[in-house]
């Protein structure tokens, strides 16, 4: 509201840049239900069709070795300059996370996300002292205080928090902050609001990675708009976050 009453986009208001170099990954593929050739052909798709440089891929299926066989399978479809991020969504027990993390790194991907249950902060960092591949997680800390734990424990390397789970705005940037004062990337989760996301990224110094789900895109009047793997800085006054008349409509018919 106050970027709206400044005639500002919100990253304007929040002292960034519309030059700022913000890289999109992409998320919406790489299910585990999908079969394998469906994944590898989605993923050359948000390659060579959409300009993606980063996917990710969702692993802890019922067993390891086809975890192993799917991001292997990607990985040799899209080369060693793509990136690829894991996640695990929290399925895995620590020996399973140790195996899993130990064999991932061999297939050079960017972190293993969630790979134990989301609070635990002591097993996630037993889990970093013994692999070398990156954690990530933060989508279900709902405080600034569990970021803290998790930081100051080493259990955490790709911090990502969600505005809309923490307490809004000011608590996004007290985590950014944190992070940034343990030389800590932030690539927040996404979730369904992009839209507040990028332009947080676009004014915190430590936000230079961003998730990109397109599912609310045809419900904003000024969806986010990606060229080339890289966010667009948003031009129109305010967050993002106005719907647009049929997304309304739509919702008052449910």
């Amino acid at each position: 509201m106050k970027a709206k009453a400044a005639n500002q986009p919100l990253w304007q208001l929040l002292g960034g840049s519309a030059t700022k170099n913000v890289e999109a990954y992409n998320t919406d593929g790489g299910w585990l239900n999908w079969p394998l050739d469906t994944v590898v052909a989605d993923c050359q798709r948000l390659v060579d069709e959409e300009g993606f440089r980063a996917v990710k891929l969702k692993v802890g299926g019922p067993a390891l070795r086809e975890d192993l066989r799917r991001v292997e399978a990607v990985r040799r479809a899209l080369g060693p300059d793509i990136r690829i991020m894991t996640d695990a969504n929290g399925r895995w027990t620590l020996p399973q996370a140790i195996q899993a993390g130990r064999a991932l790194a061999e297939l050079d991907v960017t972190w293993l996300e969630e790979p134990l249950y989301f609070d635990d902060v002591d097993g996630h960092r037993r889990l970093a002292d013994a692999i070398e591949t990156p954690i990530a997680l933060g989508e279900q800390l709902y405080a600034a205080l569990h970021f803290r734990d998790f930081i100051q424990a080493g259990a955490v390397h790709y911090v990502q928090p969600d505005v809309v789970r923490l307490a809004g705005i000011t608590e996004f940037w007290q985590v950014a902050d944190l992070a940034r004062c343990w030389s800590l990337p932030v690539a927040p989760h996404v979730g369904d609001m992009a839209q507040v996301h990028q332009h947080l990224c676009f004014a915190h110094p430590a936000c230079s990675l961003l998730e990109y789900i397109p599912w609310l895109r045809d419900w904003m009047a000024e969806p986010a708009r990606i060229e080339q793997g890289r966010y667009v800085a948003p031009t129109a006054p305010g967050a993002g976050t106005t719907p647009t008349p049929d997304a309304l409509r739509r919702i008052n018919r449910i």
